[in-house]
């Protein structure tokens, strides 16, 4: 495993490789995490498909794992010039596949690359997009129930970033994280709307101490632009291999957000991932593994 750090503006960006170098990978994957998260969200998935031959890349998006943040403001577009920038420095070699997979905001920042950077999306062979959005994130049921989520949803939109902001200007720069009766709540809606199932105490804490890590500027700056975010023309440009895989026990990006990707991105397919959540590729990271893997093969 080889840790990269390349330096954009005021900002640290880092990101982990594994498998074979860059002249002796058949392919490369890069993995894009999600909102609030982490590179470390794709450990097992990222092992499994470097064990299967392929160079795999998990690069952490700007205040999010072991990257700064840094003083600009952040939105999808600087997460976006910073990711192309990592994907310039990766020197896949021409002929070889470039694989893309982007989680949730992951996909929204993958999207924001192909808009703006022609020679990248020229590059690609593939995406993959895994429980994301083309747009209308606004009406996102943010992991509630279906129902309350129709009713509540929006309104957690327009609040949260606005509790956010305030908080990022009031208090300490990111959240302590909750102890005693505050922790078991704060594990139990991580549960209820990233998982299918409840997963192992040591994974949800995981996840806890992933959102926990973020600035509280950080989230707001991003929930704003994820709110607003429209992809669509992106995807109707598209001219490459795609895979879209969704969770059927999704309840942050509907099922309905990946059927309007497959049907804007040409030439891509859809897959329901049955008793998967949000996070499918925490709960099924051999199957999602698989998937790319196959997608790999067929553009060798």
């Amino acid at each position: 495993m080889i840790h990269h750090w390349i330096t954009r503006e005021d900002r640290e960006l880092h990101a982990v490789e594994h498998g074979p170098s860059q002249d002796d990978a058949p392919a490369t994957v890069v993995l894009v995490h999600g909102y609030a998260l982490g590179s470390g969200i794709f450990g097992p998935m990222a092992r499994i498909l470097a064990a299967g031959g392929v160079r795999v890349v998990r690069p952490d998006l700007a205040g999010h794992g072991w990257s700064r943040a840094g003083e600009q403001p952040l939105d999808l577009d600087v997460l976006a010039d910073d990711l192309a920038a990592v994907l310039r420095s990766l020197h896949v070699p021409e002929g070889r596949p470039l694989v893309l997979v982007g989680h949730s905001m992951g996909g929204m920042v993958l999207m924001r690359v192909l808009a703006r950077h022609e020679a990248i999306a020229r590059r690609v062979d593939a995406m993959v997009w895994l429980a994301t959005s083309p747009g209308g994130m606004a009406s996102s049921p943010f992991g509630l129930p279906v129902r309350a989520g129709a009713l509540v949803g929006p309104l957690v939109g327009q609040i949260a970033p606005r509790v956010m902001a305030r908080a990022a200007r009031s208090g300490p720069d990111v959240r302590p994280a909750p102890r005693g009766g505050a922790r078991e709540v704060e594990l139990a809606h991580l549960a209820r709307s990233n998982f299918h199932r409840r997963p192992s105490r040591s994974t949800l804490r995981q996840v806890q101490a992933m959102h926990h890590r973020v600035p509280y500027r950080v989230l707001a700056e991003l929930l704003t632009s994820v709110l607003a975010h429209d992809g669509r023309d992106a995807l109707r440009s598209l001219d490459c291999r795609g895979l879209v895989l969704i969770g059927d026990d999704d309840r942050m990006t509907p099922l309905a957000h990946s059927e309007e990707i497959a049907a804007l991105h040409r030439g891509s397919t859809l897959q329901v991932v049955p008793a998967a959540g949000h996070l499918l590729m925490v709960e099924h990271p051999h199957e999602m593994a698989g998937a790319v893997l196959q997608l790999v093969r067929e553009c060798a």
